[in-house]
């Protein structure tokens, strides 16, 4: 009986820590820096924080959070914010906890429109670890109505060490419309993916290495 209950045991420590992962950050505010302002092009989105208008056709969003992280993937340009390439937008991430980051996951559209999200590159940056680099974009999801897909997918090669908070800027677009001057692109969620810290690991593996023992022993008993 006292065998049972510690196979039992390793067995629900193994299955637990595989069953949660990976993690979805929840994002609690972003920053924008040189951002085309709500209702360009009749594009719009909401933000909670500061708005300062830095002139040029150009706006900072500050100390907020609205549109690009409500939780919501919208498929409207009342629900989206439009991008400029040309503005060097950069966009910078706030979580609710410290994670390792193994994916970034921006969505695009709307579908019934012409300019998707269609973002090929993007440099993530780490300002508390002083760590940056670039990753290509892998699109996925729905198609627009020029038959491109509208969401892309940006996966690291490993996972970042443990941050609260990341910056993307550098936005290389690969879209291309003679009557939009290939220059724009849209934004309207920001998902976050991040892989269990270390300690939900060696919990795993000290679950199976137990339900591994476990069973030498009842070989051997037999």
């Amino acid at each position: 009986m006292k065998n049972l209950s510690l196979l039992l045991t390793a067995m629900f420590f193994s299955t637990s820590a595989l069953a949660i992962a990976p993690i979805t950050p929840t994002i609690t505010g972003y920053n924008v820096e040189n951002a085309a302002p709500s209702g360009t092009g009749d594009w719009t989105h909401s933000y909670t924080g500061n708005i300062i208008d830095i002139g040029g056709g150009l706006e900072n969003y500050d100390d907020g959070t609205g549109t690009l992280a409500d939780g919501v993937i919208g498929n409207s340009v009342l629900t989206t914010q439009l991008f400029r390439r040309d503005d060097n937008t950069s966009i910078t991430v706030f979580l609710d906890d410290y994670y390792a980051l193994n994916s970034v996951s921006l969505f695009g559209g709307p579908t019934n429109n012409k300019i998707p999200g269609q973002i090929t590159e993007v440099t993530f940056s780490f300002p508390t670890l002083g760590l940056s680099f670039t990753e290509t974009g892998i699109p996925f999801g729905d198609f627009n109505n020029d038959s491109i897909r509208i969401n892309d997918l940006f996966e690291f090669d490993y996972p970042t060490p443990l941050v609260n908070q990341f910056t993307m800027s550098n936005f290389v677009g690969n879209y291309y419309d003679p009557s939009y001057d290939d220059n724009y692109y849209s934004i309207t969620e920001i998902q976050v993916s991040a892989v269990p810290e270390p300690s939900t690991y060696a919990l795993m593996l000290g679950g199976l290495g137990l339900v591994g023992f476990m069973a030498m022993r009842r070989r051997r008993t037999a």
